[in-house]
């Protein structure tokens, strides 16, 4: 009891001389994001046993499943079942996020300026994502391996096929998930290369401007300073007298 109510929240698979103990998380089909309940199975020669302390709804849906059957289960073949029933849920996921990197791959490079924010928005989701199930999956590896690797007497060999099965199909998950991954990655650059050089090209117009209104500045400069000069109706340099200016000025007088 020790090893179930120790608190030790991780899937991990323990060998001992009387019963094998397994720790899964199952998630169910409408929540894979957040963190599913842990199930922990004793498995015995001729029983299993399984605890956990939170609802558990895969685990409810396999029983019942299960309570109608005409076969014939041994203790090994129910945890085949629910080994399955923890990759099951997450097929559908793994493949929603490989169509996501897709359409994100043909959109990054014809999206407008205002699309921008929401394309990067997806990009951090879609990555949140896949890092999530990643992590999900190599626990969940590890169990199968260890389970599938050796001979164990809680184990029969006709349940082995089965579990070296599973374990087939979870590597080809993960195989999908580390390729959406370095697509994503790889999608992540080009789209911030394609955003730096739409950025230049902004910089180059900036400066070509620039140079036509310093250009348009530095002729009209003379003009604005002479015509400032003659403007002026104080005294300056070149005036030969007070009254003698060098600009047209009107008297109007009352007669």
């Amino acid at each position: 009891m020790g090893d179930i109510l120790g608190g030790d929240n991780r899937e991990r698979v323990e060998f001992f001389d009387s019963y094998l103990l397994v720790c899964l998380q199952l998630n169910s089909a409408d929540d894979t994001v957040n963190e599913g309940p842990f199930v922990t199975m004793l498995l015995f020669p001729n029983a299993i046993f399984t605890f956990h302390d939170e609802p558990c709804p895969s685990l409810r849906a396999l029983m019942e499943k299960l309570a109608t059957g005409t076969s014939l289960l041994t203790p090994d073949r129910v945890m085949y079942l629910l080994l399955g029933e923890a990759l099951k849920v997450w097929i559908p996921v793994v493949h929603s996020a490989e169509d996501e990197v897709e359409s994100l791959h043909d959109l990054a490079l014809v999206l407008s300026d205002s699309d921008k924010n929401d394309t990067l928005l997806r990009m951090a989701k879609t990555r949140r994502l896949i890092t999530n199930i990643h992590r999900k999956l190599l626990a969940k590896r590890d169990v199968l391996r260890a389970v599938t690797v050796g001979a164990f007497p809680f184990v029969r060999p006709e349940t082995q096929p089965y579990l070296r099965d599973a374990l087939d199909h979870l590597m080809d998950l993960l195989r999908i998930v580390n390729i959406s991954r370095d697509a994503l990655n790889q999608l992540q650059a080009n789209y911030l290369a394609k955003v730096s050089l739409d950025l230049a090209d902004s910089a180059q117009k900036t400066n070509v401007a620039m140079k036509v209104f310093s250009l348009v500045a530095t002729i009209g400069l003379p003009i604005n300073a002479i015509s400032g000069i003659l403007g002026m109706n104080v005294w300056y340099p070149g005036r030969v007298e007070e009254d003698q200016t060098g600009v047209v000025r009107l008297n109007f007088e009352n007669k």
